[in-house]
């Protein structure tokens, strides 16, 4: 469950990435030491995330304009516009 749009709820994730906690500060390098960690392909790792935020910028106006909490839509398009391409670094 997404709970960005809830400020009284923490903005850290359950479980680290990389010993990374904090959503917004996960990047294409976080993504590559968690790869390294579980003994993934960096390369795989890059195309799934690529993927995903390809299906999620696609996925996305029909999903936000069903939100009904406006300050849920705000806060998600800023997670999406913001946080999302810097998943995905080109090399």
């Amino acid at each position: 469950m997404c709970t960005l749009a809830y400020h009284e709820y923490a903005q850290e994730l359950a479980l680290p990435i990389a010993g990374v906690y904090r959503f917004s500060a996960i990047s294409a390098d976080t993504l590559q030491a968690f790869a390294m960690q579980a003994g993934v392909s960096r390369r795989i790792v890059r195309q799934c995330f690529s993927g995903m935020t390809s299906r999620l910028r696609e996925a996305w106006p029909d999903f936000r304009d069903r939100l009904e909490v406006e300050t849920a839509r705000e806060i998600l398009s800023q997670r999406i516009e913001n946080v999302m391409p810097a998943l995905v670094k080109k090399e």
